[in-house]
């Protein structure tokens, strides 16, 4: 029952929406079929409606001065639009279609010499310190209208500038009050007068601050593979996608970017596909933004790398042993991307020295005579580059002179001190001391014994 409740309502809701709503609305037919009765003709801003009795199983024929304009109307009303012009009588004949019935009327279209009615200014979206943009609505529509004459403190403006959403002025000075006056017009050259004309008074702007930053300014590197039909084969495109926001300010116009090359481009929109000759390459950029006084920005800088490109080699490397340590210092790449360099040490232990330091101290065992090899790579996280090998070889201080043993102590056949045991020396022998600066700590010495006997004893156990 509820619910045969509620179809019911609907129908009645509907049946009103179709009753009352202008859009909906019916007028049923009154003429009798075959005739034409009751004709009449009106005209307004050029438009000349015709309305007559008519019924709904037949279509009309609508002839203007011996011309048809239109053969397949249905219902009792018809508006001519075409050319209706000024001081003209035009005779319009009306029949149903296979009727020999017909019924003709007589209209003079006086000459017109009212002008269109005012329109609405409204308060301008863009305003400089040297133009306006003029914004207004029409108040009413006028078939016959022809624009909008615009005045300047009493002044026509002869190269008015005309936009989409209205007209602009340019030429202002800076920082002044200005009257416009909107005079509207229409086809047969009638103008509001200038004293009925819409009025609007509007200060220009004394504006020299450069607009905001461009907002998520980001750039995307693309790869894809794309038909060149040309050379009927895949090929690999490749390029940059540069998109961003714009500023919160209302003047702003639009964005000058610097490209890696020094050149310079404006932009209206905000995004750009940018395919440089050399995309394996760091590239710098540039983004300011620009208001429409022509003020502009200091700039964001963008600085971007290909993300399979590594970064240069470090530079100026030095590597010093000293009583076993190594001390290695180098000058790292001036990539943006640079994060650290990656020293590979003799046995393959790999370590990192991050952005900000340059130097790395290591302390092993070196012996004399044999080479210790660092690789330092630059990395940028991701990518590592190829790297510089370097080497180094540590060498003994030559001394090839004899010298007295201040120790008792016992000869060796390693340079640290180890190895096999060779010979015992007592307290005050005399030794030959080929070389010196074996060891860890470069505290042993190279010997000969007795006039045969060689090997390695501790520094401190002969009396230099």
């Amino acid at each position: 029952m509820n619910h045969l409740k509620r179809v019911f309502i609907a129908l009645i809701s509907l049946c009103f929406l179709f009753t009352a709503s202008p859009v909906f609305a019916w007028v049923p037919p009154t003429g009798e079929k075959g005739k034409v009765t009751n004709l009449n003709a009106t005209h307004k801003n050029h438009v000349v409606t015709l309305t007559w009795d008519w019924n709904k199983d037949d279509e009309y024929t609508i002839l203007r001065n011996g011309e048809v304009r239109d053969d397949n109307v249905t219902g009792g009303e018809y508006e001519d639009t075409y050319m209706v012009k000024d001081d003209i009588t035009y005779t319009y004949t009306v029949w149903a279609n296979g009727s020999e019935e017909k019924a003709s009327i007589d209209i003079v279209i006086e000459k017109d010499t009212t002008p269109p009615p005012n329109v609405i200014p409204k308060e301008p979206i863009l305003l400089g310190n040297h133009f306006v943009n003029l914004l207004w609505n029409n108040s009413e529509y006028t078939f016959d209208g022809d624009g909008v004459d615009i005045f300047v403190n009493g002044n026509l403006v002869d190269d008015l500038i005309y936009e989409p959403a209205g007209a602009k002025v340019t030429g202002l000075e800076e920082g002044t009050e200005y009257t416009f006056s909107f005079c509207s017009k229409d086809k047969s050259g009638n103008v509001t007068p200038l004293e009925d004309c819409a009025k609007q008074v509007i200060t220009t702007t004394r504006d020299y601050i450069a607009p905001a930053e461009v907002k998520d300014w980001h750039i995307t590197f693309v790869s894809r593979w794309v038909y060149d039909w040309y050379y009927e084969k895949e090929v690999k495109d490749e390029y940059m996608n540069f998109t961003w926001e714009r500023p919160n300010d209302k003047d702003y116009a639009g964005s000058i970017i610097t490209f890696p090359n020094g050149e310079r481009y404006y932009f209206d929109n905000f995004s750009f596909k940018y395919r440089p000759k050399n995309m394996f390459m760091e590239q710098k950029f540039i983004m300011q933004s620009v208001d429409f006084n022509g003020n502009i920005s200091d700039g964001k800088v963008y600085i971007w790398d290909h993300p399979k490109r590594p970064p240069g080699e470090v530079s100026n490397i030095k590597i010093v042993e000293s009583k076993g340590m190594i001390n290695i210092s180098f000058t790292p790449p001036k990539d943006n991307d640079y994060f650290y360099t990656q020293i590979t040490l003799p046995g393959g232990k790999v370590v990192q020295v991050k952005k900000g330091s340059s130097k790395y101290s290591y302390k092993g065992t070196f012996v004399v005579g044999q080479t210790y090899d660092f690789l330092l790579q630059s990395s940028d996280g991701w990518n590592n580059a190829k790297g510089i090998k370097q080497t180094i070889k540590p060498k003994a201080t030559i001394i090839n002179k004899y010298h007295n043993t201040k120790t008792s102590t016992k000869l060796k056949s390693l340079t640290d001190g180890k190895g096999k045991f060779i010979k015992s020396i007592s307290k005050g022998k005399k030794v030959y001391v080929y070389s010196t600066g074996y060891g860890t700590n470069h505290d042993y010495v190279f010997v000969k014994y007795d006039g045969k006997y060689k090997g390695y004893i501790p520094k401190s156990a002969v009396k230099f």
